[in-house]
């Protein structure tokens, strides 16, 4: 925890373009310094504890699914006999990726200084999302996480609220609308990771979306080198609001 914290006031002082101040749209906002570019660098271990975590999650919350018949195929006579004793044709899977076939897109340090809350928000784009407590909960008053649970209208049903020791993790699915409540005293810090179905974002990329890894991948094939300024988009910190795509 405190390498990280290290690392993130480094990336402060020394690499402004991977710090911003984010107002989100919905209430609230928090200071974001991206740590990917050299988490690994300067945290080698890191990597492996949000895997370790992630997979952890994963398993217990049955995230795995089951493997099921595609009846619409079957029913459409394009399964035969054999393919449908073959679980690698004709069947879909009900649950989510396992968290090692996924890459890294964000590593984040997170902070609350000039906001006080984070409204409910989804973090779009990708699958799992793993939060890491960097702050004990005693020393800030309020600044609960919470989950929000959906029925099945996709309507609220209730809040989840987590208060989790310093070091203690949170994983859920990326689009659970989540946030956290007013923090009334103290500093809350959270290291806070995403993973999702793209490669590794690439060096210098800070949260990209689907279309910039479409840039990298076509500058690779034409051995082009992107410079860390061509890839930074208009993010919060520089147009003031964050819309978490």
């Amino acid at each position: 925890a405190l390498r990280v914290q290290i690392l993130a006031s480094m990336i402060r002082d020394h690499f402004d373009f991977w710090f911003e101040k984010r107002t989100f749209t919905n209430g609230g906002g928090n200071q974001c310094t991206y740590l990917a570019p050299l988490l690994q660098h300067f945290v080698p271990g890191a990597a492996a504890g949000i895997a370790k975590a992630a997979r952890l999650a994963w398993e217990a919350a049955g995230w795995e699914g089951d493997d099921i018949i595609d009846e619409e195929k079957r029913c459409s006579h394009e399964m035969s006999q054999e393919d449908q004793g073959d679980h690698s044709k004709g069947w879909i899977n009900t649950g989510f990726p396992e968290p090692s076939s996924l890459g890294m897109r964000t590593s984040e340090h997170l902070s609350y200084d000039g906001w006080r809350s984070l409204e409910a928000h989804r973090d779009g784009g990708s699958v799992y999302t793993v939060n890491f407590a960097l702050t004990e909960p005693e020393l800030f008053g309020g600044g609960s996480f919470y989950l929000q649970e959906e029925d099945e209208e996709g309507e609220w049903a209730r809040d989840i609220v987590i208060r989790p020791p310093r070091l203690g993790a949170i994983v859920f699915l990326s689009e659970t609308l989540h946030g956290v409540r007013q923090i009334t005293s103290g500093r809350r810090e959270t290291f806070v990771s995403e993973l999702w179905a793209e490669d590794d974002a690439p060096t210098g990329a800070c949260r990209p979306n689907s279309e910039l890894m479409r840039r990298y991948d076509a500058a690779a094939e034409e051995g082009v080198h992107l410079r860390v300024e061509d890839t930074l988009k208009p993010r919060p910190g520089r147009c003031g609001v964050y819309r978490n795509p």
